[in-house]
Formats: C-alpha cells, sequence, structure tokens
C-alpha cells in the first residue's frame, strides 16, 4: 500500500492511535517524575501496571494528546497534497516535452515563414515583425493549455509550502509548553 492509497479517515485514526501509545508509553516515567521528585527508572512489571491502566489517566494530560494528534494530522494531509501537487507539476513538465500534434502545423508554417521572412529583410532594416509575433504566438498557443494548468499547480504549491514546517513547529512546541514539562 502507497502512502497515497491511506485515506484521511485512515490517517486520522492511526495518529491518534499512535500519539495514544507515545502518552502510554511516556506514561510511567512521567508519573514518576512528578511522585517521587527526581526521575528514577521503573521496573518493566510497574510500567507495564501503569500503562495498563492508561486509560484512567487520560484526565492527566488533559487535551494535549488530541492537540498533538492535530497538528500532526494536518501536517501529515499538507505534505500529501504538496507531494501530489508536485508529482503533478512533474507530469505536466514530461507532456510538455512531447509537441501536442495541434502544435505541429502551426509550428512548420512559422518555419516555413522565417526564410521567406529573411529574404525580405535587407541587412539595415528591423527583422520582420510578424514572423517574429508569429513564431512567438505559435509557441504560446501550443504551450497555453499547459502553462495555465503549470501555473495554478505552481500557485497551489507555494500558498502550502509557504508555512509548510509551522505543524512540525506546532508538535516540538508541544513538548516545550510549560504545561506539558510540568508533567515530566
Amino acid at each position: 500500500m502507497q502512502f497515497q492509497d491511506i485515506s484521511p479517515q485512515r490517517i486520522e485514526k492511526e495518529v491518534e492511535k499512535s500519539v495514544q501509545n507515545f502518552f502510554v508509553q511516556l506514561m510511567p516515567a512521567t508519573f514518576l517524575c512528578i511522585t517521587t521528585g527526581p526521575c528514577k527508572s521503573v521496573t518493566q512489571s510497574y510500567a507495564n501496571c501503569l500503562q495498563n491502566n492508561s486509560p484512567s489517566w487520560r484526565a492527566f494530560y488533559g487535551t494535549e494528546p488530541s492537540k498533538m494528534s492535530a497538528a500532526l494530522r494536518h501536517a501529515i494531509l499538507k505534505y500529501r497534497l504538496i507531494e501530489s501537487t508536485i508529482d503533478k507539476l512533474h507530469r505536466s513538465a514530461l507532456e510538455i516535452e512531447a509537441i501536442n500534434d495541434s502544435c505541429v502545423p502551426r509550428y512548420t508554417s512559422v518555419t516555413y515563414c522565417a526564410p521567406i521572412c529573411a529574404a525580405k529583410q535587407t541587412p539595415f532594416e528591423e527583422p520582420v515583425g510578424y514572423c517574429s509575433e508569429e513564431c512567438k504566438n505559435a509557441v504560446r498557443a501550443c504551450l497555453h493549455e499547459s502553462a495555465n494548468e503549470w501555473d495554478s499547480s505552481v500557485v497551489i504549491l507555494r500558498k502550502l509550502s509557504a508555512e509548510f514546517d509551522k505543524g512540525f513547529v506546532e508538535v516540538r512546541l508541544f513538548f516545550k509548553n510549560p504545561h506539558f514539562c510540568s508533567f515530566r
């Protein structure tokens, strides 16, 4: 199964499960540090006992696990959107490399026009405007459809990547939060 095959609902469940497991693993050490002062290591049986009773300890962490889950889920979904947009841009670039069949006759007429334009031009004259403009127009017409799609994808990518690391920063700040630190 590829990353893109996972539904947003499944991502939400997996992130929540992972965050819950993280807090269950964190519970024994956190509880011991708070109750005894300096942090001490615990026996595995003591850690297992606390972990097995973790559902009754959910109030201990408050809403922090759900906030952390939401920040992680948002960052993952944003990453997926960025990844799919980059993939779309890549495919678009590959398609542009191949000349569209409808562009071939237009390009041919411009290419054929070039020798005629060059013959009309004397060494002291400016290039004939028609040929120069016709060439530009032919290229624009051939690339117009792809260019619009490309432009819209680039705009999406810029918006998404402007604050891409925000979700990860939120998770990092969560651990630096004095409220969270009081549990450690």
